[in-house]
C-alpha cells in the first residue's frame, strides 16, 4: 500500500465559504467500515463533481463515491476568485492557432452552459452574474497584453470593448486603471455556493464523503483505498485533486503547484459607496500575470487577490505578508477606503503546467487522472470532468479528441529544482508587475 504523506489544510478564513447559504446544507455520508464501489472519485471539486454527475447519467445503476479530504467548498474549488472564463489565458497568449482557439472557446462555453443549466434546474443560489470581465492595466508598459488580446479576439471574430481611463472610472469606481479590455462572455459566481449546490444535487447513486482524506492505496490489480473510517474496494478510480495529484502518485513531474492569496472587505456603507454610483458588480484581472485581480461583489464588498508562492502549502507569515500587500493594493485603488478593514483573508492552491495543457489520462487500467487547470478550474474542471467520465465509459467524441490532443503537459523538474526555479521566476515577475500589484 502506498502511503499518502501530504494533505490539504485550511488557510485563513474564506469569505465565499463563510458567507454561502449552503454552508451546512450538504448531507454527506459517513464511512464506517469497508465498502465496494464501481467508481471512486478522489476530489470533490468541480472536476470530481462533474465527473460523478456524468457517470451517474451514463451508468444509472452504478455505485459511485466521491471522497474529499475537506468539506465540499472548503478546498481550492471554493477558494478561487469566482471567474468563469469563456476565453481563457491559453487562448489569449496565442498558444494555439485561430481555428483551434475557437474550439477551445467552444469547450469553455460548453462548460458554462452546463453549469447554467444545473444552476437553473436545481435553483442553486451561486450569485450568478453574466457581467463579463475586464482585463485592466495601470501602467502603459502593460498595454501590449491588452492590445495583443484585442488582436486575437478580432481574428476570432469575438466581441470586445477597449475602455480608456475616463470610461473605466465610471465603470469601476476608481481612476486607478488607464486602459482595459472588456469581454462580455465571462460569468462571476460565489464558487463555494456553486460547488456545494452542485454536490447537493448529485443523483441518488452518488455518495459524497467529506472530511475523509485518502491515507494509503493499492492500485495494481484490485484497487484498494484506505481511509480513516475503513477500506474501499473500487473497480475504477479517478484522481481529480488538481495540485495534489502528484502527491497521490498519479502525475509525476508534470505539475507546478502554486499558492495564491485573497482578502475581502466587510460590506461597504452607503457613505463609502458614493464613489461607486451607478457601478454594477464586476470582476477585473490584471494585464500583468503577477498583478492584482479585483472584484466588486453584489453585496458591496471588494475582493483583492495577488501574491504567489511556489508551494503546495502556505505559512502564517506568508499569509500575513499577503494580507499587508492586499491592504496596499486596496488603498492604492480606493484611497477613501483606507479605514475599511478586511473581514476575510485566505489562501488557496492553483496548479500550473509549463505549456498550459492539463493532465487528462488513463494512468493504468482502471486508474484515471485529471489535473492542471492553470487558474481556470471552474469551467475547465467542469468540462474535463464531464468528458473524463465519457472516457471512462469508452465514449468517443470530437470534443474528447480535442481535449486529449491538447492535454499533454510538458515535463517539469523534480523538487527541489522545481521550487527553486519557480520561486526565482515568481520573484522576478512580481517585481516587474510594479503598479499592477
Amino acid at each position: 500500500m502506498k502511503k499518502i504523506k501530504k494533505f490539504p489544510v485550511l488557510d485563513g478564513n474564506n469569505s465565499w465559504y463563510d458567507t454561502t447559504p449552503y454552508k451546512s446544507q450538504l448531507k454527506s455520508d459517513t464511512l464506517n467500515g469497508n465498502l465496494g464501489f464501481d467508481y471512486v472519485i478522489i476530489g470533490g471539486g468541480f472536476t470530481g463533481i462533474s465527473a460523478a454527475r456524468r457517470l451517474a447519467e451514463l451508468k444509472p445503476k452504478a455505485k459511485i463515491a466521491v471522497f474529499d479530504a475537506l468539506k465540499i467548498g472548503q478546498g481550492a474549488s471554493g477558494r478561487n476568485s469566482g471567474f468563469m472564463l469563456d476565453i481563457p489565458s491559453t487562448v489569449r497568449s496565442n498558444n494555439f492557432d485561430i481555428k483551434q482557439s475557437k474550439k477551445i472557446v467552444a469547450l469553455n462555453r460548453f462548460g458554462i452552459k452546463k453549469l447554467k443549466q444545473l444552476v437553473n434546474q436545481f435553483d442553486i443560489n451561486a450569485d450568478w452574474q453574466e457581467s463579463g470581465q475586464y482585463l485592466g492595466a495601470n501602467d502603459a508598459d502593460n498595454y501590449a497584453k491588452i492590445d495583443q488580446t484585442a488582436q486575437l479576439l478580432k481574428a476570432m471574430d469575438e466581441p470586445y470593448e477597449i475602455l480608456n481611463k475616463k470610461q473605466l472610472t465610471k465603470k469601476l469606481g476608481t481612476d486607478y486603471y488607464s486602459r482595459a479590455l472588456h469581454t462580455p462572455g465571462d460569468v462571476l459566481v460565489n464558487p463555494a455556493s456553486l460547488i456545494i449546490g452542485l454536490a447537493k444535487s448529485l443523483p441518488n447513486n452518488v455518495k459524497v464523503f467529506e472530511n475523509c482524506p485518502l491515507r494509503s492505496m493499492q492500485l495494481n490489480g484490485d484497487k484498494v483505498l484506505k481511509f480513516d473510517g475503513g477500506k474501499i474496494l473500487a473497480q475504477t478510480v479517478l484522481f481529480a485533486t488538481n495540485a495534489f495529484n502528484e502527491v497521490l502518485h498519479v502525475a509525476k513531474s508534470r505539475l507546478a503547484p502554486m499558492f495564491t492569496y485573497a482578502s475581502m472587505t466587510r460590506v461597504l456603507t452607503g457613505k463609502e459607496l458614493k464613489s461607486f454610483k451607478d457601478v454594477a458588480a464586476y470582476g477585473l484581472t490584471p494585464a500583468h500575470d503577477a498583478g492584482t485581480t479585483m472584484r466588486l461583489t453584489t453585496d458591496n464588498r471588494i475582493l483583492i487577490r495577488n501574491g504567489l508562492r511556489a508551494s503546495l502549502t502556505s505559512s502564517n507569515s506568508a499569509q500575513e505578508k499577503a494580507r499587508e500587500q492586499h491592504r496596499l493594493s486596496l488603498i492604492n485603488r480606493f484611497p477613501h477606503l483606507i479605514n475599511v478593514p478586511f473581514e476575510f483573508s485566505w489562501g488557496g492552491n492553483i496548479c500550473i503546467t509549463l505549456n498550459g495543457q492539463s493532465q487528462f489520462q488513463e494512468n493504468k487500467p482502471g486508474v484515471f487522472s485529471v489535473a492542471g487547470m492553470n487558474g481556470t478550474g471552474i469551467v475547465k474542471g467542469t468540462f474535463l470532468g464531464y468528458f473524463m467520465a465519457e472516457k471512462m465509459c469508452g465514449i468517443k467524441s470530437k470534443e474528447r479528441d480535442l481535449i486529449e490532443e491538447t492535454s499533454q503537459p510538458t515535463w517539469v523538474p523534480p523538487e527541489p529544482l522545481r521550487g527553486l526555479g519557480a520561486s526565482a521566476r515568481l520573484y522576478f515577475e512580481q517585481r516587474n508587475a510594479g503598479s499592477e500589484v
